[in-house]
């Protein structure tokens, strides 16, 4: 299969003998258009690639045959009046630090976010998603949702997270059948569910835009993994997971398909038997090349001979990193350190977490330090902390967010403390000894969204051998009553019937001896 090339983005011409036929870019009677593409890029330093698939499919909402169009996301847009929509489900952390700009990100767990014109439709669009992706979305509801204020004024951004949520191959099977050509031809072949659970970070996304002005319904689809690579000339094989005489289809519905590979290290090259450099990029080491005879076995990149000199990827954004203080199950704190590596530039971040009821905030304990000198919070307008009322007995997460400028080289620290709720035994999970996850936080750069670490936070617990005792005492004392009950009526039966037998004895030989006079 060839790949042709959109834009002016870094494509790899993938052969025949990996997917055969050839793609033309095409639509389907205007009124389709589906477009796929995948980006490697190689960590050697690390010893790891990271491979970002993602599929882009937009219809119009007019034409009534759906049979491109998958039905079920047409079915959830309109009967929910959703305005958009953007699905995660995420295991791992990205480590921006190492691995380079984000692909693919979310919160670790499964974060939903949907703009409704009704939210009083959340429960129905959770239960919905969560048939539709065997996920236990149904589990959000008031105290793990946040309702966002936007600008338009007929609609409502709704988000919530369950960090406790795992990605697992049933949540990524219904995720393919969404694609118009599923696993049977295109891109879409070379994901492999099972290969991808061992990578260090997995993120499958889904991404709704209902654009009513224009008439068109748009679906990104994407999932991002890294995985570890052993060898140094790697292959799309050992990246992949895929056989090594695997052939696919070009996918007949496809407009374009892409395979870029981000080269971040300068002394990093491609096999030169298979490739031919049709352009080199020197701010970022991006190549260009064509395969004419590849297969999913062949190495797809070689390292240089300059490899011991291969550098890190130097990071220029904001990192950050949130944490636990405290001991025991009565207070804690949180600690929070975002850093600005930019040599000269300074960047506005802007921050947010949302914090679950049980974790009660000493509001007044908040200490932020911005370019290491402490801020009055009180004093800054960006600063704002929501404490929403209760609805129906929930409590829904408290928002914490302010927006500061990190000069370059600098750092903002803020840190809390509070105190650890002691829960009823029925809002206890089966591992509650495990404790209670805390969302990731998470902040913004240039349009751009980072997360930090999902905390895990352990809440006093109370005696779950307690009811057992209680159990067994209580069945112990009934059954002896019970014993005791019955073995006294049944002695009084017996007394009864010995009784009856000597009075009889009595009788008789009453009667006998009067006989016996008579006859006398």
């Amino acid at each position: 299969m060839r790949f042709a090339a959109v834009g002016s983005a870094v494509v790899v011409a993938a052969a025949s003998s990996i997917a055969g036929g050839a793609a033309s870019p095409r639509g389907l009677d205007g009124l389709h258009e589906y477009s796929e593409g995948l980006v490697l890029r190689p960590l050697p330093h690390l010893a790891k690639v990271v491979s970002h698939f993602h599929f882009d499919h937009t219809t119009t909402t007019s034409h009534g045959n759906f049979d491109v169009f998958p039905q079920s996301i047409r079915h959830v847009v309109q009967k929910y009046s959703v305005k958009e929509l953007k699905l995660t489900f995420t295991t791992g952390l990205w480590r921006h630090e190492q691995w380079g700009d984000i692909l693919g990100n979310g919160p670790h767990g499964v974060s939903l976010r949907a703009t409704m014109e009704d939210p009083a439709l959340w429960t129905g669009l959770t239960q919905q998603l969560a048939g539709l992706f065997s996920a236990s979305l149904n589990k959000m509801d008031a105290t793990t949702v946040i309702a966002k204020n936007i600008s338009s004024p007929v609609a409502q951004q709704l988000d919530g997270v369950l960090s406790r949520e795992e990605l697992c191959t049933e949540n990524i099977s219904p995720w393919l059948k969404l694609l118009p050509c599923r696993t049977h031809a295109g891109l879409g072949a070379w994901i492999r569910p099972v290969a991808l659970l061992d990578a260090d970070f997995l993120s499958l996304a889904l991404h709704i835009v209902n654009d009513s002005a224009r008439g068109t319904l748009h679906l990104h689809q994407s999932i991002t993994a890294v995985r570890r690579v052993e060898e140094p000339a790697w292959s799309l094989q050992s990246v992949l997971g895929l056989p090594s005489s695997i052939s696919t289809p070009v996918c007949p519905l496809v407009h374009s398909s892409a395979v870029v590979t981000d080269l971040a290290f300068a002394h990093s090259s491609a096999t030169p038997s298979l490739a031919s450099t049709a352009g080199t990029d020197p701010s970022t080491h991006r190549v260009s090349f064509s395969t004419a005879a590849a297969t999913a076995a062949t190495p797809w990149l070689r390292r240089g001979s300059n490899s011991a000199v291969e550098r890190a990827i130097s990071w220029r954004g904001v990192s950050g990193h949130r944490y636990l203080t405290g001991y025991g199950q009565v207070r804690g704190g949180v600690g929070l350190r975002l850093t600005n590596h930019h040599l000269t530039k300074t960047l506005r971040v802007r921050y947010h977490e949302s914090i679950p009821w049980y974790m009660r905030v000493y509001f007044s304990s908040v200490r932020l330090q911005v370019n290491g000198q402490e801020v009055d919070i009180l004093a800054m307008p960006s600063f704002r902390i929501n404490v929403p009322p209760a609805i129906g007995g929930l409590q829904p997460p408290f928002e914490l967010e302010f927006v500061v400028d990190l000069a370059p080289q600098s750092a903002v620290v803020m840190a809390y403390s509070f105190d650890k709720t002691f829960l009823p035994m029925g809002l206890h999970p089966p591992d509650s000894n495990r404790g209670f996850d805390v969302p990731a936080a998470s902040w913004s750069v240039d349009n751009a969204t980072y997360y930090t670490e999902s905390l895990l936070v352990p809440l006093p617990t109370p005696d779950f051998s307690m009811p057992y005792n209680v159990i067994v005492l209580t069945s112990t004392v009934v059954g002896m009553s019970i014993a005791i009950v019955l073995n006294t009526l049944l002695n009084r039966h017996r007394r009864t019937n010995l009784v009856m037998t000597l009075v009889q004895d009595v009788a008789a030989r009453v009667k006998t001896n009067a006989a016996k006079q008579k006859t006398e």
